[in-house]
């Protein structure tokens, strides 16, 4: 993320230093703001992975602190004195 940053300043630094160069030429022109959409879509899309991973996280820690917090609740209650026999002996 952080050289897609810094590639998309950079050719924003190049576009703006280059931009009588880049008009004249519509394959150039093209080719730069192509360049220019391609990093800003990466960016987003790894934007979104990284929103969607970090997600992912809480909601595994939100769920491994209940399973802390509530597991004598969540165990079945044993009996002690149940030893299987049905009260006769």
């Amino acid at each position: 993320m952080f050289y897609l940053t810094l590639g998309t300043m950079a050719q924003f630094t190049l576009g703006w230093v280059f931009m009588d160069h880049l008009s004249k030429s519509l394959l150039g022109f093209t080719l730069f703001w192509g360049v220019c959409a391609f990093l800003v879509v990466m960016m987003l899309l790894l934007a979104l992975y990284d929103m969607l991973a970090v997600r992912q996280e809480q909601q595994l820690a939100l769920r491994q602190l209940r399973e802390r917090m509530f597991a004598d609740q969540m165990e079945p209650p044993s009996h002690a004195d149940d030893t299987g026999n049905s009260g006769t002996t």
